[in-house]
């Protein structure tokens, strides 16, 4: 399974789309660094590519992210990373989504790969 597929899927379920994309029928792969979207739109059959960190960087997307996956409220943590010595001396308070997009940052920084993020974020034992 594709996680970082099926998370973009997620996204565009809770509402994220893209300014180009009026589609009835959209298909998603993700493609490297690329995102392909077959459509079936008004004008018929068509193909689109857009690179991933249209979406990724998009706070939009993580929001509805958020809501196809039923997060709510707010988070107030503190938060350690490999990259820290200690735990972040003033804790957050975001959304839960932009806590999400904080901790896919770190992830990314660590070295760590797209996918085992959001296989991460997606296992249901995680959720």
């Amino acid at each position: 399974m594709n996680y970082t597929n099926l998370a973009i899927k997620k996204m565009v379920e809770g509402g994220w789309k893209f300014p180009r994309w009026g589609l009835k029928d959209l298909q998603l792969e993700v493609e490297g660094q690329y995102i392909g979207t077959w459509s079936n739109d008004e004008g018929g059959p068509g193909y689109d590519k857009i690179r991933i960190e249209v979406v990724l960087l998009d706070p939009l997307a993580w929001q509805a992210l958020g809501k196809a996956l039923g997060w709510s409220g707010r988070i107030r943590a503190r938060y350690y990373t490999q990259l820290a010595t200690e735990y972040v001396k003033n804790p957050l308070d975001v959304p839960q989504w932009g806590f999400q997009m904080l901790k896919f940052t770190h992830h990314l920084i660590e070295g760590k790969s797209i996918e085992s993020y959001f296989q991460e974020l997606l296992t249901p034992s995680n959720k």
